[in-house]
């Protein structure tokens, strides 16, 4: 075998390096079997793609910079497909599965916040299933750095929430919560602790100083994205979620250079030349095919028989983009002895219906 300089076709101006066989004259690319298989463009490109995603800028953003630089022409789809497998080794490298956070005597704080808004709560879009993603993050300490885990949820009932919070969280974990419904069992389970914060009063607790300031700002992060690229297909939001996940706990949405080292051994690890690529399948065992949208199926119980529409204001006009929601949820109970006293009163006029 013999290193080659060859063209793909005759009309091509630039050559490509390969091996050649000796005895049969075949040739064979030197990058078969690796991560640059995957693309047509030289590995100059590819390098130069992946530092751009490194330091979080946009298609178009790097379509022009290559431009600049390389002397070379890359398409939009060329770039969207580097950075897709750039999220899905963001995926692969949180290993969600195992991914465990707080501890006895560490604080999470906790939230759900509504994706894919309706801009003025007007539109076909109102007819489409609404994605909620619930999120956890660890406070820092002198010894643990601060975690994160964002997942889609299919709805906010205390029983698919609470079992999200079971598997991730240690027992004896301190959780900090607003005062939504689904929460108050929290104490049940696992030997937590549970503070709350009642925001239709205040943000952060007087007497104990409990808020949930920080999982509240992520949510403003992570969506910024979003805002950005003016939305995404449905499909692609976990694997965004994902890649900002990956970035806050490995410390590296400010340190652009240590984020491409990061992703550099990612890609060294799940495509090590001569192993069999699978990663397309693990992901989807993950978070699921991505060509199909998001959603889920709605609960009888809690779907209503019209929607009105949310009053015009300047916050809400300040969410232009699709997924540009800040303002938080619109479900939110005052606090827990409300609840307390509707159940009540539920029971009592089911006790009279029966006599």
């Amino acid at each position: 075998m013999v290193l080659s300089l060859r063209k793909r076709n005759k009309n091509d101006e630039k050559k490509l390096l390969t091996w050649r066989c000796n005895c049969c004259t075949t040739y064979k690319s030197v990058y078969e079997g690796s991560f640059f298989q995957l693309f047509k463009k030289s590995p100059k490109v590819i390098i130069a793609i992946i530092k751009c995603w490194a330091a979080q800028m946009t298609i178009s953003k790097t379509c022009h910079a290559i431009k600049l630089n390389l002397d070379e022409t890359v398409g939009d789809e060329m770039v969207g497909v580097v950075f897709y497998k750039m999220r899905q080794l963001c995926t692969l490298s949180l290993d969600k599965t195992n991914l465990k956070l707080g501890g006895v005597g560490q604080i999470v704080e906790i939230d759900e916040s509504l994706y894919a808004k309706v801009k003025h709560w007007k539109g076909k879009d109102l007819l489409r299933v609404q994605v909620w993603v619930f999120g956890i993050v660890q406070r820092p300490t002198e010894t643990n750095p601060s975690k994160l885990y964002m997942t889609i949820v299919p709805n906010r009932l205390a029983v698919t929430l609470l079992s999200i919070l079971c598997d991730k969280c240690y027992p004896g974990t301190i959780i900090n919560s607003d005062c939504w419904s689904s929460y108050v069992n929290i104490p049940s389970f696992n030997n937590f602790k549970h503070q709350t914060v009642n925001h239709s009063l205040n943000f952060v607790k007087p007497e104990a100083k409990t808020h949930t300031n920080r999982i509240e700002s992520l949510w403003r992060a992570c969506k910024q994205k979003f805002k950005e690229m003016c939305g995404c297909k449905r499909g692609m939001i976990q694997s965004y979620i994902d890649e900002f996940c990956w970035r806050h706990n490995n410390q590296v949405n400010t340190d652009r250079v240590q984020a491409y080292n990061l992703i550099l051994k990612e890609i060294a690890k799940f495509y090590a030349p001569g192993a069999s690529i699978i990663v397309d399948e693990l992901v989807n065992e993950v978070n699921g095919d991505p060509n199909i949208d998001a959603e889920f199926t709605l609960d009888p119980d809690n779907v209503s028989e019209s929607v009105e529409p949310e009053p015009e204001s300047d916050q809400s006009s300040e969410t232009g983009s699709v997924f540009g929601s800040l303002n938080g949820d619109v479900d939110r109970v005052d606090d827990f002895e409300s609840i307390k006293e509707e159940s009540e009163m539920m029971v009592g006029m089911r006790v009279k219906n029966i006599m």
